[in-house]
């Protein structure tokens, strides 16, 4: 919008009361700001070779003393209007003569300000029976317009003439409302009827009057788009097609009709949802591979027997078969129990144990810090190639699926095929109540003091499992506040049981807490396989009963080796014999041994075989514990997200457009400047009907919500949200939709951005505004002039009158009709002279009107002006019109009308 400076420039004494109603009207914010300047000042500079030029810049009702040239040299000016103001009023004073400080004040604003166009306007206020000479009237090169001195609600209505005067406070308020209009300060309405307009040649002036309106809708406005936005009484039924989409559920929850559609409807898109991302809730895992049937060969199954006779010999039959089966032990399972359990003994509690290294129990939020402990130190532990990483987690598509099925849900938009919209039939449908898709912050339960006070949300699984642990107290110790407490939290579960966050919330929590339970058993059973078995006593009974048997046996073989020698020695047998017979002796004791020990020894067999069982297992687990703890890392991750983005969402949904705006004291107030307003300028506020009200909102929801109506909002609060974070968040300028890839975590962007949209209200900017401002633009651009939008402000309270509604159409006087209404009008004769009204001077030949307005409130003004004529021409001039009347005809009467014609 181009920059215009408005310049008033008037003598000390009566004009003073348009600059005192002047100031009334900005303290109402009805004009822009403006510099009143003192041409006696310039006069004074002029005499004293000053060089600066003092002046009052008014802003907003309040006043402060500068300087002309500050004024132009503070901001690049596109357009400078200086306005100089005179009075011909009753009196025995003459119209005052400033020329040369109006000269020097053009010239000033010529030299100083730059600008590429500079108006000049002699305004001049009149009363009937004052008296000016022509040449005091007009200027050279100057547009001059005598304002007419009547008073009229609206172009073609009855008027009056207004009472001589020479009182400032009298003449302040007709004269502001009219320097008002021709000088552009008119709130909303930059323009002038005069710019860029050729100044007509010689000493010429205009006669004109000004109407003007102001039509305060903003009570209206809010409770309009309250009744649009607001969602309190359901969310919408969306338009598909021409035809109006089903509600499934009652708006305010419950377990009334239609609940059990409700968790259908909620339950399926869940389930849709982890199809698509099944892969988020479980890592890959590796089987133990086959441990193959391994037959005991006859040479190791005599060493077997050879190596437990040399251990019976001994005495050391256990230590023997500690030595077979741990040979099978896993080392590599020792090693991780080993660096895990000594390098981060309480990562490893409170995985495997649950408990924090004060005593207290874990959370969710323990059990991720320490999965990214223990990784760490397996990692440093791994061989190459097989660290441990759990470093940031991109869930950025999961979160805009989860999003896009809520949002679905609620406005039945097609966003992802994989995720479709809700069909009953062939109509299609939503979800009537916002706290069935993503229960907002108004719907958190509040935990007692024994329960840890705080919180609590519907879809914060893990966090409500923490909660019912409090409230389950041993048996004995459970008081009455505690069950109340119990039974609260039951009924309050029960009511959000159906909504889509706590479905997808349920999944993912219990993914959180079993692969925990996963992680808690690979290290329980990395610790078992890393520790030797310890023998039972009716195995060290076997083992001893085995060593008898095989000692005695070998004592029995040697006794008869000892006797066949013998016998050989004294020659009672051949040696022959004897050989032949210690060689069956000695088979006779291998099979008996053989016997012995592989009978005894099957549970020996089962134990390799289970132990090469358990050494498959083990080499698995060690894999398997990487993959676990990236698992819980990441679920952990992703659990604190979504609770980030379902609080978003949450606030989303319950005030897509933005809070409702909390309700003031009343209506607002009329009030009026000090010095009043004449009739031609009103100032109104549209009367709330209710009726109305319901009405057109009714008739707007049906046209605005359309299927997937929430994209517009969303797509305008993500955007907006780099601007609110501060420069943390300016990798997110260019690229919003990387808050989706954002880590939560106290300080992180995400959660800022969670808490900010919580707890920001009207008073701070309210974020959620930003994303319904776009759609209700759209509305509000087309209600002003629709048959809807009028009957909203169809009666309004005028200021200065009795607070009885009045009928728009009274208010506006005409200022609303079309512009060929206001043709052939006139304007009073009182002003012209007897040959001026001869000539038809009074024909309004311009009819210059502006209006503005914002959804319904408006402004209008409307400046009627009559061609250029010379100034001689007027009433205020003695001498019956004629240009070269004797200056003494000043004392004849003007000529009645009735003498003219």
């Amino acid at each position: 919008m181009s920059a215009n400076l408005v310049l008033l420039a008037a003598p000390d004494g009566v004009l003073t009361g348009a600059r005192d109603a002047l100031r009334d009207l900005s303290a109402l914010g009805l004009v822009e700001e403006f510099c009143w300047v003192r041409l006696d000042g310039i006069h004074d500079q002029l005499a004293h070779d000053q060089l600066v030029t003092p002046g009052e810049l008014i802003k907003d009702g309040a006043g402060r003393p500068v300087t002309v040239q500050q004024v132009l040299a503070g901001r690049q000016y596109d357009r400078v209007r200086v306005c100089s103001l005179a009075a011909v009023l009753p009196g025995p004073e003459p119209v005052d003569e400033h020329v040369e400080a109006e000269r020097e004040l053009v010239d000033l604003v010529r030299r100083s300000s730059g600008a590429s166009q500079i108006e000049r306007l002699r305004c001049v206020i009149t009363r009937p029976g004052g008296t000016a000479a022509a040449d005091d009237l007009g200027r050279d090169g100057w547009h001059t317009v005598v304002i007419s001195p009547e008073d009229a609600r609206g172009p073609g209505l009855g008027h009056q003439v207004l009472e001589p005067s020479d009182d400032p406070a009298v003449i302040g308020g007709p004269a502001a409302t009219a320097v008002a209009g021709l000088t552009g300060l008119w709130s909303g309405v930059p323009d002038a009827p005069l710019d860029d307009v050729a100044v007509p040649p010689g000493r010429t002036v205009r006669v004109g009057r000004v109407f003007f309106r102001s039509l305060d809708a903003s009570e209206v406005e809010q409770a309009i788009r309250d009744g649009v936005t607001s969602v309190a009484g359901g969310l919408p039924a969306v338009r598909v097609a021409g035809a109006q989409s089903l509600r499934i559920g009652q708006p305010q929850g419950g377990n009334g009709a239609g609940s059990d559609d409700v968790d259908t409807a909620t339950r399926t898109m869940a389930d849709a949802l982890w199809r698509k991302h099944g892969a988020v809730l479980r890592g890959p895992r590796v089987q133990p591979a086959p441990s193959p049937v391994k037959d005991i060969g006859a040479l190791a199954a005599l060493r077997m027997l050879f190596s437990f006779i040399w251990a019976a010999i001994k005495n050391t039959p256990m230590r023997w078969r500690a030595a077979i089966t741990n040979k099978l032990a896993s080392s590599a399972a020792a090693a991780v129990h080993g660096s895990v359990f000594g390098r981060a003994p309480s990562a490893y509690s409170v995985v495997v144990r649950g408990i924090r290294p004060d005593g207290t129990g874990a959370d969710w939020r323990d059990w991720a810090r320490a999965s990214n402990e223990l990784a760490g130190v397996i990692g440093e532990s791994a061989g190459p190639g097989e660290g441990l990483s759990a470093g940031r987690h991109d869930l950025s598509t999961l979160w805009q699926d989860y999003l896009a099925g809520a949002y679905t849900l609620a406005d039945g938009g097609e966003r992802i095929g994989d995720l479709p919209p809700l069909q009953v039939g062939a109509d299609r449908a939503v979800l009537a109540d916002p706290a069935q898709v993503v229960p907002g912050p108004q719907h958190r339960w509040k935990a007692p003091g024994q329960a840890g006070g705080g919180e609590l949300a519907p879809y914060d699984l893990l966090g409500m499992q923490a909660t019912q642990a409090r409230l389950n107290p041993p048996e004995g110790q459970l008081t009455p506040d505690l069950d109340r407490a119990r039974a609260g939290l039951d009924g309050w579960q029960g009511r959000y049981r159906s909504a889509y966050a706590v479905k997808v919330g349920q999944r993912l929590g219990r993914a959180v807490s079993d692969v925990r339970d996963e992680a808690q058993a690979i290290l329980s059973s990395l610790a078992q396989a890393g520790t030797d078995d310890e023998p039972s006593d009716d195995l060290r009974r076997k083992m001893k009963r085995l060593t008898w048997w095989m000692r005695g046996l070998l004592i029995g073989l040697a006794v008869v080796i000892i006797i066949l020698l013998l016998l050989g020695g004294f020659e009672g047998l051949t040696w022959e014999t004897v050989t032949i017979a210690i060689v069956a002796a000695v088979v006779v004791w291998l099979l008996g041994s053989c016997a012995v020990f592989f009978v005894s020894q099957r549970e020996l067999f089962r134990e390799l075989n289970r132990r090469r069982d358990a050494a498959s297992q083990t080499d698995a687990n060690r894999v398997n514990l990487g993959h676990v703890l990236r698992d819980l890392n990441r679920l952990a991750a992703g659990y604190e997200q979504f609770l980030a983005w379902s609080r978003i969402a949450g606030v989303v949904l319950a005030a897509p457009f933005g809070r409702p705006a909390v309700p003031g004291s009343g209506a607002p107030l009329l009030r009026l400047p000090a010095a009043g307003l004449p009739l031609s300028a009103r100032i109104g506020v549209a009367e709330l009907q209710p009726d109305a009200v319901a009405k057109a909102a009714t008739v707007i929801r049906r046209e605005v919500f359309r299927a997937g109506w929430l994209s517009r909002p969303w797509q305008a609060l993500l955007e907006s949200a780099p601007g609110r974070l501060g420069p943390e968040a300016i990798d997110l300028a260019h690229a919003p939709e990387r808050m989706y890839a954002e880590q939560a975590g106290e300080g992180s962007l995400l959660v800022r951005w969670a808490d900010l949209l919580e707890t920001a209200g009207a008073a701070d900017g309210d974020p959620l505004s930003d994303g319904g401002r776009a759609l209700w633009q759209a509305v509000g651009r087309s209600l002003p002039e629709s048959e809807l939008g009028r009957s909203l402000v169809a009666a309004v309270r005028i200021a200065g009158q009795d607070q009885t509604p009045r009928p728009y159409p009274e208010f506006m006087a005409g200022l609303d009709q079309p512009a060929e209404a206001w043709h052939g009008q006139q304007l009073d004769p009182v002003g012209f002279g007897a040959e001026a009204r001869v000539a038809g001077r009074q024909r309004v030949v311009s009819h210059w009107f502006r209006g503005t307005g914002r959804e319904l409130s408006r402004a209008a003004v409307l400046v009627q002006l009559t061609e250029a004529f010379a100034a001689y021409e007027l009433a205020a001039v003695p001498g019956s019109g004629t240009p070269d009347a004797d200056r003494d005809r000043t004392r004849w009467p003007m000529p009645e009308i009735d003498e003219v014609f």
